[in-house]
């Protein structure tokens, strides 16, 4: 949770990705080319689509990477019948992350800018 929140994700928030080069690293290996039966994964980026080739990132993050890690760990607690509460999944910042300063190599600066308050 902390990693999407807070600017963790430094290789994928390391760029203004194209559209077809996210899919490409996100997607890792693309279906196709392992299974003979698969599902083609293309619709829920399409959303996030913008001009001149260019994706949302942010906005997909946000909306597709948070449920997807979420309910990893959700359904390994509601397996052994334990509670799942994620306070990250509740944490909204205040103002968009600075991607320069992931960028420049200070992945989640925030949170160490909080500890160093300590």
């Amino acid at each position: 949770g902390a990693d999407y929140v807070f600017g963790g994700m430094d290789k994928l928030l390391s760029q203004d990705w194209d559209y077809d080069s996210f899919i490409k690293r996100y997607n890792s290996i693309e279906p196709s080319m392992i299974l003979k039966d698969y599902i083609d994964v293309s619709d829920v980026y399409k959303p996030y689509k913008l001009d001149n080739n260019k994706i949302d990132f942010i906005a997909f993050m946000k909306d597709i990477m948070d449920i997807e890690s979420y309910t990893s760990y959700m359904h390994a607690f509601e397996k052994e019948n334990i509670q799942y509460l994620d306070p990250y999944s509740h944490m909204k910042l205040a103002f968009p992350l600075d991607l320069q300063r992931i960028r420049n190599g200070e992945p989640k600066y925030l949170i160490r800018e909080l500890f160093s308050k300590r």
